[in-house]
């Protein structure tokens, strides 16, 4: 039955050995107080017809359905037939295919049986004739609540034994799941009930269970399943484990996994991925290059690095799948000091290239619509890509920095469908748009980010306008995909090479970009610039960008200002201190000495801070008077002119 073998491949043994061997560990089993056990003696015991006829008559009694009153019945029927070793072997071998099989019990119980009891061999056709758990080929199960024959573990296992057939529902942590409009859905028990109707119909079965009839009696009869009986079926997550094929995630596009190999549509077992959809394009690694960088050159990056984090944007989410690079990916932040930079229209192309879209999440402070209830609405759904959208102010979400960093199955979510879900977050591929969120210093960590420049008013797309860039990547989607995955497999072609000086604290993603933007598009260093940006996490430099940007709006750019003059052009602006106080705009005394104050500890023993593309200098003029402060004036530039 093995064959020749194959030392990478064990043979699966064959039930028949299975169940011999299961007799062979009951037959090592010393007799219990002299009486009969599990051995057999060929040379005493002697060919009864009679026995032979029990085994056809069992043949035809399900034993998995059978409660333990019934079983002890069939035993004494058994037992009064052949109360020898050999009527021990029937019935233990009859009795292998229950998940409740005991050997010890099984012996303990066939020592307790005394022939001439009242239960005879005939008992055994009474069951059978009257179609005593006789299920028909083509049964479908559904649990028999009122006689408990068949239990809604047993119903779950055939359930989710078709619906794997068919491919309908995956398991998801021990939550049963099926695809709906692109997205992973708990199945519900309403959902449950149409479901197993739809099942039925696909594997040509028929819905039934076993039913009483008379006084001991039970025959096969069809029925429906209700609501009632759908719950405690989707609470066996052992039945869903064991029925169901794990899935992690879905992509709406092929994928490449670490060796390089592309997966197209279908289910793939080792990566617990379903692809639904979607063809990829065979591109050469210098026509890939020359095309992902030609998609950047309608956005405009404050520096150089900007770029090259802009195509890490882009290469990451081809990672997530198949596994290409080890650890965390950081959340994408796409910032702008001014609207309409198209720091949307970016966030929302990458994941058109993967033939998806972002799940958006609104700043809201909601309780039924909070920021976390909707964080962990996409992960329940499975929404590959999760986009904060336009955020302001402070970015305190309890749960992100452990979302960004947590491993596998390290999320639990809060109920939904009548379920707390395990999720794994680094599946996900996070962003958030931004003009000017404030943040922890561990969070600016965990963020790549990009910030961008505002096009001239006369600027033209290179497709029209934004809507007609992202109308060209629909149409020519396959061949974008193709591109990235040249690129990867060009990386995983040479070794998997990486840097180390790169300055993130996710180092292998951080390393593996920092090379591929490098030494395949020849741009700048991935992290160059980002330290400078910590202006947006720390609230001294966060305020002087927003006050900065104030004196813009109020066109005094370039003037020297004293702190009051800059304290009204700040309470105008509605600004905030960074100690949370307002700004007294009605005293200018009071504002004098606000500003001043604020303003001291922000430059210390400086002379010029620099936050994002502009300048602020500080003049300082002596008193030349004992006990008198020196006289303090700010000029506030961009930083080309500074």
């Amino acid at each position: 039955w093995g064959g020749k073998g194959k030392w990478t491949a064990t043979p699966t043994m064959p039930n028949v050995l299975v169940n011999l061997w299961k007799e062979l560990l009951v037959s090592d089993r010393p007799k219990a107080n002299g009486k009969a056990s599990l051995d057999v003696d060929p040379v005493t015991a002697k060919e009864n017809p009679t026995l032979e006829q029990a085994i056809e008559w069992l043949n035809n009694i399900r034993v998995a359905g059978l409660s333990r009153k019934d079983w002890i019945i069939i035993g004494m029927a058994i037992n009064d037939i052949d109360s020898s070793n050999n009527g021990l072997r029937v019935f233990n071998r009859w009795s292998l295919d229950d998940e409740r099989y005991d050997p010890d019990r099984l012996v303990q119980d066939w020592n307790s049986f005394k022939p001439g009891g009242g239960i005879t061999g005939s008992t055994i056709l009474h069951y059978v004739r009257d179609g005593y758990n006789k299920i028909p080929d083509n049964g479908f199960l559904l649990p028999s609540i009122k006689t408990g024959h068949i239990s809604h573990i047993d119903s779950a296992k055939h359930i989710w034994a078709v619906a794997r057939k068919y491919g309908k529902a995956f398991n998801r942590n021990g939550i049963p799941v099926e695809i709906s409009d692109g997205s992973l859905v708990p199945i519900t028990p309403v959902r449950l009930v149409v479901l197993v109707e739809e099942l039925a119909a696909l594997s040509g079965q028929t819905l039934g269970t076993l039913k009483a009839y008379g006084e001991g009696q039970l025959k096969w009869g069809s029925c429906s399943l209700s609501r009632q009986k759908a719950d405690p079926i989707l609470q066996a997550r052992d039945a869903v484990r064991e029925g169901l094929n794990e899935i992690r995630m879905i992509s709406q596009t092929p994928f490449i996994t670490a060796d390089g190999e592309v997966l197209s549509k279908g289910y793939h077992k080792d990566q617990k991925v379903l692809v639904l959809n979607g063809e990829v394009a065979e591109v050469s690694i210098d026509v890939a290059t020359n095309a992902l960088k030609d998609l950047l050159q309608d956005f405009k990056g404050q520096v150089a690095a900007d770029t090259s984090r802009m195509m890490a944007a882009i290469l990451t989410p081809a990672t997530k799948p198949g596994k290409v690079i080890d650890g965390h990916s950081p959340i994408f932040l796409f910032e702008a000091n001014e609207s309409q930079t198209g720091k949307g229209t970016y966030a929302e192309m990458f994941p058109i290239i993967y033939g998806d879209k972002s799940a958006s999440v609104k700043q809201t402070s909601l309780g039924h619509n909070s920021v976390d209830r909707q964080i962990d609405t996409a992960l329940v759904d499975g929404r590959n890509f999760i986009c904060l959208d336009n955020f302001r102010g402070e970015l305190n979400i309890a749960a992100l920095e452990s979302l960004i960093t947590g491993e596998d199955s390290s999320h639990i979510t809060s109920k939904k469908f009548g379920h707390m879900m395990t999720i794994s977050p680094g599946d996900f591929n996070w962003a958030i748009t931004s003009n000017g969120v404030k943040t922890t210093q561990d969070m600016f960590n965990r963020y790549c980010m990009i910030a961008m420049r505002k096009h001239p008013s006369t600027y033209r797309w290179s497709h029209g306008d934004k809507q007609g860039f992202h109308r060209h990547i629909r149409a020519t989607q396959p061949y974008y995909l193709g591109c990235v995955f040249a690129v990867l497999k060009k990386w995983i072609d040479d070794g998997r090479p990486i840097t180390y000086n790169h300055g993130h604290s996710f180092g292998p993603w951080a390393g593996a970009m920092d090379y591929i933007v490098q030494n395949y598009f020849n741009m700048a260093p991935l992290m160059e610039g980002m330290m400078e940006r910590k202006y947006a996490f720390q609230p001294g430099l966060n305020f002087l960008r927003d006050l900065t940007l104030a004196v813009k709006s109020a066109g005094s750019l370039g003037e020297y200002m004293g702190p009051a003059a800059i304290a009204l052009i700040a309470a105008e602006a509605n600004l905030t201190l960074p100690n949370k106080s307002l700004i007294s705009s009605y005293d200018e005394r009071n504002a004098n000495i606000q500003m001043g104050n604020t303003l001291k500890k922000i430059f210390n023993d400086g002379e010029v801070q620099s936050v994002a593309e502009f300048s602020v200098v500080r003049h300082i003029e002596p008193s030349g008077i004992a006990g008198r402060n020196d006289k303090m004036t700010y000029a506030f530039t961009e930083a080309a002119d500074a």
